[in-house]
């Protein structure tokens, strides 16, 4: 089964689509979200030093963390306006600290949101995690 499916089955119970992309990306108010074509590009810098401090309870893969991380944003995005959004999104791209980005109120919606996914589903996510890790060696 190719990545791309295995993704949207994934999250076919939220009612997102995943498409390939050039990095980790949502387009919340269209329920889209984007993985990287590139496995190389599947791990960010930082990113899960700062999910164990925040989250110090979860132990899940980075790959399982960033699409539901994506899907949080799709989930969370009612609860800004889209000047709010736009302004928020803006203000990361001049953020190169990890940790700093993650205090965004929107990025901080997302993790929460996908924190709280993995608390409430641990049997769903560790059977999906295994399947994604077995493709991922797959790749290459």
């Amino acid at each position: 089964m190719k990545m791309t499916k295995m993704i949207n089955e994934f999250c076919a119970p939220f009612g997102v689509t995943a498409r390939k992309g050039k990095e980790w990306l949502a387009y919340a108010e269209d329920l889209e979200i984007h993985f990287p074509k590139k496995k190389k590009k599947y791990n960010a810098p930082g990113f899960m030093a700062c999910m164990r401090a925040l989250y110090p309870d979860i132990n899940t893969s980075e790959f399982v963390w960033s699409i539901l991380h994506e899907v949080g944003h799709c989930m969370t995005y009612w609860q800004f306006t889209p000047q709010k959004w736009e302004a928020m999104c803006k203000e990361g791209e001049e953020i190169s600290d990890i940790f700093e980005y993650c205090q965004l109120p929107h990025e901080k919606s997302a993790n929460d949101w996908a924190a709280d996914y993995i608390r409430n589903h641990p049997k769903r996510v560790k059977k999906w995690e295994k399947r994604f890790k077995n493709k991922i060696e797959k790749r290459g």
